[in-house]
């Protein structure tokens, strides 16, 4: 028997009715090595960058999970905010949102280069290729 979750289809599909249903989706990243160079300084992040400018555009809520210092958020805000992505903070739960809360925020699709970063790119472009041509 499959795991209905390991099926990138059926991921997608659940986005697009969480979307249908509330209006957006919450996309949670992480910032080193997801969408900065951290461990490798020359590394490249430009496709993870892409996907969340155009959820920005789109006005899906974006938040920042990290294991970084503090010291380091408003650099992370300014980084991002350079390229035209808003978040909604850095390891914070969203307003509004009725689960979470317990110490894990709440969010749909989480860009991690420790959690499956292609996949989620790949489903996270896939639901954004269907939303903007709807």
């Amino acid at each position: 028997m499959k795991d209905t979750w390991t099926d990138n289809s059926k991921v997608v599909s659940r986005l697009l009715d969480v979307y249908e249903k509330h209006g957006n989706i919450i996309v949670a990243t992480d910032f080193d090595d997801t969408v900065f160079g951290y461990t490798e300084a020359d590394s490249v992040h430009d496709k993870a960058i892409e996907l969340l400018q155009r959820c920005s555009k789109l006005g899906l809520p974006i938040t920042v999970q990290t294991c970084s210092r503090t010291d380091r958020f408003d650099y992370i805000t300014e980084f991002l905010a350079d390229r035209n992505i808003e978040i909604l903070g850095i390891n914070t739960q969203p307003e509004g949102i009725p689960y979470g809360g317990t110490g894990k925020s709440y969010y749909n699709i989480i860009l991690d280069d420790r959690a499956g970063l292609g996949q989620a790119i790949d489903i996270l472009e896939e639901f954004l290729d269907f939303i903007e041509n709807k």
